[in-house]
Order: structure tokens, then C-alpha cells, then sequence
């Protein structure tokens, strides 16, 4: 019989988890109970990782970034330009108001040299990575 150490946050981290995976599978700038979610591609080189997401209609000045421990955050709000009292809708598909979109990240990134750039509704993060380190190496025998 295996013995298993009690973590009684377990089941919870799992129920995120899988969470975090289905809302992974929604298509790019979705909606969900009619609120904004941008879409974010992640990728890493040696030196760094890299985070860009889709903010179409959102001006660089309504974006926040936040870094705290291991979780980048970007949150913001996409606003409606004019309200029309006597304009009748047949379908309205654009979303509008507050997101706010958390990544923990797979690395420890150097939080003074984070840089991000905002054109044309496409937000770019580059994080460096603290330690780059290399994973492959000859252990000598003795």
C-alpha cells in the first residue's frame, strides 16, 4: 500500500487545473457571460519568455501589467465610443467592459528587465529569464 503526505489544497489545485484547461480551448477574443477575454500565445527561448495577446479596440492607456511571484497579470477595459439612444440592434456580437487575465509562468523571470511594447492591438511581453540555465550535463563517475 502506498502512502500519500495529506494536502488538503489538492483537490482544488486540480479543479483549477482543469479550469485553466477548458478555458484554454476557447477561441481567440471570446466572450464568456458577455465579458472580454483576450487571446495570449506564450513561448521561450534560452534567455527569455515571451507573451503576446490580442487587445483589439483597447488603447494602450486602459492596459495594466502586474507581476507578482510567478503570475503575470494584464488586465484593462475595453470601451464603448458612443452610446446611441434610438439605434435599433439586430445583432450585437462586440463585447465591451473590464478583463483581467492571470499566466502563472513556467520560469523565474528577472522582473526589473521585463519590457513591453503595444502596437496595432497586440500586446508583446518579453520576460528574462533569472537563471538561464543549461538542463544538459556530463556527471563524472568516481
Amino acid at each position: 500500500m502506498t502512502l500519500i503526505k495529506f494536502s488538503p489544497f489538492r483537490e482544488l489545485e486540480a479543479f483549477e487545473n482543469q479550469i485553466q484547461r477548458m478555458l484554454s480551448e476557447f477561441p481567440f477574443s471570446r466572450r464568456v457571460s458577455g465579458s472580454f477575454i483576450p487571446a495570449i500565445d506564450m513561448h521561450e527561448d534560452d534567455k527569455n519568455l515571451y507573451i503576446t495577446a490580442e487587445l483589439p479596440g483597447i488603447e494602450k492607456d486602459d492596459i495594466k501589467i502586474s507581476l507578482h511571484n510567478d503570475v503575470l497579470t494584464i488586465s484593462g477595459e475595453r470601451k464603448r465610443e458612443e452610446k446611441k439612444e434610438n439605434e435599433n440592434y439586430y445583432h450585437l456580437e462586440m463585447c465591451y467592459g473590464a478583463f483581467n487575465r492571470s499566466i502563472t509562468l513556467p520560469v523565474e523571470v528577472d522582473s526589473d528587465k521585463v519590457e513591453a511594447s503595444f502596437k496595432n492591438g497586440i500586446l508583446k511581453i518579453q520576460l528574462p529569464k533569472s537563471n538561464p540555465k543549461d538542463i544538459s550535463k556530463t556527471i563524472e563517475i568516481k
